[in-house]
């Protein structure tokens, strides 16, 4: 069958009004649906880890722009110097470094108020007195040790941290993607060695390691702060063998991310970190 010109009508007003109006329609829904999508306020839980994340990854812009005045060397960390003061800890090293007075070394998911205890918990945060000033400072991250001992280390006078494991220079550093700088904690400082055992307490830590003398050293990342629940939720005695649960930690390279628990060991926490030294429970991610 042939069509001819008489056989073809076009659309009337009417019918082109009304595919009009339809396709107006549809495009104010869509325009309506993503403007609702975009002010729908976040999850409490994620909004907390973002928060967090953006934090972490302040002070690791900091920790390098320091790094880049001092040739090359990360700030101290208490571990560092014989003088507590805070300008020789590493939140009164990097004040000048990241613009925030307020202090961005606390996590909005520490809304208990500290305790008498210098040490913090998944929920509070850890309290630190400059025994000269007596100033209080309150925070929720730590630095990796390892990094901070690597300007003017006097002595190994805690044996947990060995000299010859430390990043003397950021140069040393041969995964930085992979090199915790700043971590969820509930002390300032941290170390992680690759035979040590976490806490069953992921809310509280109790477990301690015992080193010479009488200091002992407290895993402090063990915390379950940004898993799936609440850090007032994290486990006080865990009844399996895998841990719960996750912490934010920024790296070397600058970048930060949401770590489970049981990922620690697979970071490379000093300069010697080897992945078959790592206890068979948590040598790969479960």
């Amino acid at each position: 069958m042939k069509w001819s010109p008489a056989r073809l009508r076009a659309f009337t007003r009417v019918e082109l009004l009304v595919v009009s109006l339809v396709v107006a329609g549809l495009i104010a829904l869509v325009l309506t649906l993503a403007l609702r999508k975009k002010a729908a306020p976040m999850n409490p839980l994620a909004a907390q880890r973002s928060q967090c994340l953006d934090n972490l990854r302040q002070l690791a812009t900091a920790e390098l722009m320091y790094a880049a005045d001092h040739q090359g060397r990360f700030c101290p960390s208490y571990l560092d110097y014989a003088s507590p003061d805070f300008k020789s800890v590493w939140m009164g090293a990097l004040a000048d470094y990241h613009g925030r007075p307020d202090g961005v070394w606390l996590c909005s998911a520490t809304t208990n108020p500290p305790s008498d205890f210098y040490r913090g918990s998944a929920e509070a945060p850890w309290t630190y007195t400059d025994p000269t000033t007596g100033t209080t400072t309150l925070g929720s991250y730590a630095i990796n040790g390892y990094l901070g001992l690597g300007r003017n280390h006097k002595s190994a006078k805690e044996a947990n941290f060995k000299p010859k494991n430390v990043f003397h220079q950021q140069a040393t550093v041969r995964k930085p993607e992979l090199t915790p700088m700043f971590t969820d904690a509930v002390y300032w400082n941290c170390g992680l060695e690759e035979t040590d055992s976490p806490s069953r307490n992921l809310y509280d830590p109790q477990d301690n390691v015992a080193v010479s003398g009488s200091f002992k050293k407290i895993l402090t990342q063990f915390i379950a702060r940004h898993g799936d629940y609440p850090a007032a939720q994290a486990p006080r005695e865990l009844d399996s063998e895998k841990l719960s649960g996750a912490i934010n930690i920024a790296y070397v390279d600058g970048h930060a991310e949401n770590v489970p628990l049981e990922n620690l060991w697979q970071q490379y926490w000093h300069k010697n970190w080897d992945l078959a030294k790592v206890a068979p429970s948590h040598a790969m991610p479960r």
